[in-house]
């Protein structure tokens, strides 16, 4: 899936940067980090966007068993953030209900300007924090004693959930890509307000090999790097080293309808 969306960001001239655990992994590891299962990138508004318009009018330019997932579209996987799924495949998670099982996924997280303003910071991340809040609780099982009352209020949450998640969107859409900004990008909708970082590092990108494939990454990637894990080269203690509680399979052929709630 990242082959094929890093292939497709580089024919339409979409930029786009390894970030995260899966930028980490590049560096230290030259794939994969061996406890982790995911694929973080991240792309500039502006592109984001527009990955979203050409993928409006050709849903399977990446792939024909590959969709764009968005709260905008039928496809939506109920995050504030696109992601890429493949639709012949299931994830499951004791941390989502049943209803929110869906396919494989790398998520593709738009990179927002910071308010220039400290109040400004504060009330957007107050209304992006709760909504988020919000839908992670409604998706959740609900846990101990109180199990049967909070699976109550996470059901009549259900339906408000894409909501809420277009809100955060929405808000985030609003920055304005100008000198009346600060200089600094930041990745709001994800909940990580304090995740800000100078623009300048991701200026420029090089590549750098994952799995034995070239991708691209900020330029600044060692400070990027220790900004997010200090010490980075430094594997964490084994106890530390955990990977995320999700299954995945492969969906027989005949289960193959296209559509999430079918699958």
């Amino acid at each position: 899936m990242l082959s094929a969306f890093a292939d497709y960001s580089e024919e339409q001239g979409l930029r786009y940067f390894l970030d995260y655990g899966t930028l980490l992994g590049a560096v230290r590891h030259g794939g994969f980090i061996p406890w982790d299962d995911d694929i973080d990138l991240v792309m500039p508004r502006s592109d984001y966007e527009r990955l979203y318009a050409l993928l409006e009018q050709d849903p399977e330019a990446i792939g024909p068993h590959y969709r764009l997932a968005s709260t905008r579209n039928q496809w939506s996987v109920h995050k504030p953030i696109f992601n890429l799924i493949d639709l012949r495949t299931l994830t499951c998670s004791k941390h989502r209900r049943k209803r929110f099982h869906y396919p494989v996924w790398i998520d593709v997280i738009p990179a927002d300007y910071l308010p220039a303003g400290w109040e400004e910071q504060r009330a957007l991340r107050e209304k992006v924090i709760h909504n988020v809040m919000q839908v992670q609780r409604a998706m959740s099982p609900g846990w101990g004693k109180w199990k049967a009352l909070h699976l109550l209020h996470n059901l009549l949450m259900t339906p408000s959930i894409d909501r809420k998640l277009r809100e955060v969107e929405q808000l985030c859409e609003k920055l304005p890509e100008s000198e009346l900004v600060s200089p600094f990008l930041c990745f709001i909708n994800t909940v990580w307000m304090e995740d800000y970082f100078p623009i300048s590092w991701f200026d420029d990108t090089v590549f750098m090999n994952f799995e034995g494939k070239p991708f691209r990454v900020p330029r600044e990637y060692d400070k990027r790097l220790r900004d997010c894990y200090g010490d980075y080269m430094q594997l964490p203690p084994e106890k530390d080293r955990v990977p995320h509680l999700t299954e995945a399979y492969w969906l027989p052929e005949e289960n193959e309808t296209g559509g999430i709630e079918d699958a």
